[in-house]
């Protein structure tokens, strides 16, 4: 099944760049288009002519669920396959580089290509700006798109190679030798439990990068199945509970994020479904962990933070701190203010907004309801206090909001 909607075009855009810095590029006239294989290298040397393997890849046919790796003269490598949509006529992910090259092969390249100094220092220098990339990672990843663009079909790789450098070759026939099937458990728990560790630091990047090698090896055949796609979102959703739970975040809005999560996990029918929603699930929690992280505050603070996050709906000021912490109200204001930069009284304000705007956008729940749940009986200065702080009143927050949503 062929592209049919650009958002899925854009969604792999963001994994790739994300996580390993590869460009992914539609391709919709074979004979314009072509420059954008290798980004205007070949223009950019004055070898316009260099281009015409690529123009006679691009008007061969290739076969649903066949790619293309094609490895240049130059050590540069590309996976292009046929989009035939609205899409992209073809896409291609690269340009990137497996190996690293030295001083001495850009030299064999510059005799064997016949380029000047200058042409040779402007390779050396678009070279060494490529991701550097493990072709395993890459095919597999690439194998995860197709069951996203085409469905249940086999995957197949077709090699180009024009490589001059004998001892650099690379000649594979097929892809099933670089598939990441037989990944030892031991490392996939271990990125795992990488991707959560990031995750519950607010490291939206290091997680991604965990997480797309697991996302690479956890397609076992090219059989797309809705349930084992369901049970693997299930498990990262409880990964990342289980992290936040153990790290000591408030467990109320966790359970509700959780909850919120595998409602949607029960919704996926498609594996674009499920790749959306494990890059949603990452970054709704990278988000949940660092707007909720107390690591770097002192055993008090932190249990002042927590204490009022779980006890939001309750009638909270210094007293009620004092009380349920052993420590003088004095005392917990100095050390809050000194380290938080607010008051106890205004972080409680702040999470009580937060909290609101949260369940106004992701539950259904009655706006009087959602003021009681936060600690808020007077309707008007709930009202009033939103309005302040985000612009709107609460009615008219979720409406915009909704809008937002389908439009």
């Amino acid at each position: 099944m062929p592209i049919t909607n650009t958002d899925v075009f854009h969604l792999l855009q963001d994994v790739l760049q994300g996580a390993l810095s590869l460009p992914l590029k539609s391709i919709r006239n074979s004979d314009t288009d072509y420059h954008l294989f290798d980004s205007g290298l070949r223009s950019q040397l004055g070898l316009q002519q260099q281009y015409q393997d690529f123009q006679d890849m691009l008007h061969q046919q290739l076969p649903d669920g066949t790619v293309l790796h094609y490895h240049d003269a130059y050590h540069i490598h590309y996976i292009i396959a046929s989009g035939h949509s609205e899409a992209a006529h073809y896409f291609c992910i690269g340009p990137f580089r497996i190996t690293d090259l030295t001083d001495q092969d850009f030299v064999h390249i510059q005799n064997l290509a016949q380029l000047s100094d200058q042409q040779t220092e402007l390779l050396k220098d678009f070279y060494h700006c490529l991701p550097n990339v493990a072709l395993p990672q890459v095919l597999t990843v690439t194998k995860n798109i197709f069951l996203s663009i085409y469905g249940n079909v086999p995957f197949h790789v077709k090699t180009v190679q024009r490589s001059i450098l004998p001892e650099k070759q690379h000649t594979v026939a097929v892809s099933q030798k670089y598939m990441l099937e037989d990944v030892p458990v031991e490392d996939i728990l271990a990125h795992e439990n990488s991707m959560v560790r990031h995750a519950s630091n607010g490291d939206y990047n290091s997680a991604l990068v965990d997480e797309t090698f697991l996302i690479s090896i956890s397609t076992p055949n090219s059989v797309f199945d809705p349930d084992h796609y369901r049970h693997l979102l299930t498990w990262s959703n409880a990964l990342f509970r289980k992290e936040g739970h153990d790290s000591g975040f408030p467990a109320q809005p966790l359970v509700e994020l959780y909850l919120t999560l595998q409602r949607q996990i029960d919704g996926c029918t498609t594996y674009y479904d499920y790749l959306r929603l494990r890059m949603k699930m990452l970054t709704e929690y990278c988000n949940f962990f660092q707007e909720y992280s107390v690591k770097d505050f002192s055993p008090l603070v932190r249990h002042a933070i927590n204490y009022i996050r779980t006890n939001l709906g309750d009638n909270l000021d210094l007293n009620t701190l004092s009380g349920a912490l052993g420590f003088s109200s004095t005392y917990i204001l100095h050390k809050f203010k000194k380290e938080v930069g607010m008051s106890p009284m205004q972080f409680v304000a702040d999470q009580r907004m937060r909290t609101a705007e949260r369940m106004l956008v992701t539950s259904g729940k009655p706006i009087q309801e959602i003021a009681h749940a936060v600690g808020i009986v007077d309707m008007s200065y709930f009202s009033k206090q939103f309005k302040k702080t985000y612009g709107y009143t609460p009615s008219s927050y979720r409406k915009h909001q909704q809008t937002n949503k389908t439009s």
